[in-house]
């Protein structure tokens, strides 16, 4: 989880300057760690399921990356271990 942290670094130096590359690795971030959530992911904050949403949320708010959190979350809610709540 802590990529997100250089994530959200990357996005807000690709905000600040016209340099193409501090997007291109924040998206390769968030390409790269989406793209790892499986149907066994623990729900814990700090390396779960819900740190990745609550990251992905906090993106779209920021500006980062566009979306309605509602439908770009909706399909964390199926996961096995979401049935928890």
């Amino acid at each position: 989880m802590e990529k997100w942290g250089f994530a959200s670094i990357f996005y807000e130096l690709a905000r600040l300057t016209v340099e193409k590359q501090y997007r291109i690795a924040a998206n390769k971030i968030f390409v790269d760690t989406v793209n790892r959530v499986t149907d066994n992911i623990e729900i814990e904050v700090a390396n779960g399921l819900t740190g990745i949403c609550m990251a992905i949320n906090f993106l779209i708010d920021a500006g980062y990356i566009t979306g309605n959190p509602n439908h770009v979350l909706k399909s964390y809610d199926t996961r096995k271990n979401s049935s928890l709540f």
